[in-house]
């Protein structure tokens, strides 16, 4: 079933949250963060939008095979940097 138009922009929308949160693009973070935001980690620590935006304490790894001429992610490993 293809995308629809809203499909296609949410998932545009996480790309620009995700490539902010990555470059340090502080400012494009907050834009694409709303204010009533509740972002909980999976240590089921919770965190309020101005919480979260301070910092981005994890470095992660993903890693993507092609097969049937899709990219597909295989495999995802994220840690905390440490303090």
């Amino acid at each position: 079933m293809p995308e629809t138009a809203d499909q296609t922009d949410v998932l545009r929308a996480d790309d620009r949250r995700f490539e902010a949160m990555r470059k340090g693009g502080w400012a494009a973070l907050d834009a694409a963060l709303a204010a009533d935001l509740t972002y909980v980690h999976s240590t089921a620590r919770v965190e309020t939008k101005a919480e979260h935006k301070q910092r981005f304490t994890v470095r992660y790894l993903a890693v993507y095979i092609r097969g049937a001429g899709e990219w597909r992610m295989t495999a995802w490993q994220s840690t905390r940097v440490p303090d």
